[in-house]
């Protein structure tokens, strides 16, 4: 990271022991499912708010859209 600031969510866990991939059913086609995605605002989603926080990206231009724009 020559140059760059370290983010928080860095300092707290540098780098990776595992690589590992989840998958969960739900019910819906892709296209509706990318509608209820973009549909969801940042109010409705705390926890992705928290985490994009941690890593210091300035979130102060998204506003209220939706967390997928």
């Amino acid at each position: 990271m020559s140059g760059e600031r370290e983010s928080e969510l860095e300092r707290l866990v540098p780098e990776w022991h595992f690589r590992e991939t989840h998958s969960l059913p739900v019910p819906g086609t892709t296209a509706e499912v990318m509608a209820a995605a973009h549909a969801t605002t940042w109010s409705e989603a705390p926890l992705a708010r928290a985490l994009v926080a941690i890593t210091g990206a300035d979130v102060s231009a998204w506003g209220t859209s939706s967390p997928t724009s």
